[in-house]
């Protein structure tokens, strides 16, 4: 997104470290990031201290790695996952086999793709929250002004007339 010209990412979470590399429209939809574990676990994360003691999955620099990263621990403290395929359904699958501990991403995704692949959602559960924010789309910076606002004031007309709350209460519901 950052190198096509009119390229747009749906959906980012929007960060302080990502506030100027791109043009955003949102927000779409709340979003905590969190360490999500099973649970079944007996989990207690206080900080960083206590965090060191777990095995946390990441999927190579999203969201969830860059505030692990920017709390203190350090690339080879962290079960760093990358390559194609659902990443969120890999990460599920080796919390589950108990490959993991914790896994850093927002509870919301992990239970819509585990109840997609019949994996019961009410395994899951946030055990420490890195960060709470948004998802927005994110768009190339050479993106004209004149689009970005054309859309958020088409986001902003979905969200008063009951078009929008319609579309996300089909995924999370």
């Amino acid at each position: 997104v950052q190198k096509e010209n009119n390229a747009c990412l749906f959906s980012m979470m929007r960060t302080k470290a990502r506030e100027k590399l791109f043009k955003w429209v949102g927000p779409i939809a709340s979003m905590d990031t969190a360490l999500i574990g099973l649970a079944s676990k007996n989990i207690k994360i206080n900080g960083l201290a206590d965090m060191k003691k777990y095995k946390i999955e990441t999927i190579l620099e999203d969201v969830g790695e860059q505030l692990l990263l920017e709390k203190g621990m350090k690339k080879s403290e962290l079960d760093r996952m990358s390559g194609s395929g659902n990443l969120v359904l890999r990460g599920i699958k080796k919390l589950k086999a108990g490959r993991v501990d914790l896994f850093a991403y927002d509870i919301i995704s992990i239970k819509w793709v585990a109840k997609k692949n019949g994996i019961d959602p009410g395994l899951f559960k946030k055990f420490y929250i890195l960060d709470k924010g948004a998802l927005y789309f994110a768009f190339n910076k050479n993106v004209p002004d004149s689009v970005i606002q054309k859309l958020q004031k088409a986001l902003d007309s979905m969200k008063k007339d009951g078009t929008y709350q319609k579309i996300l209460d089909k995924y999370l519901k």
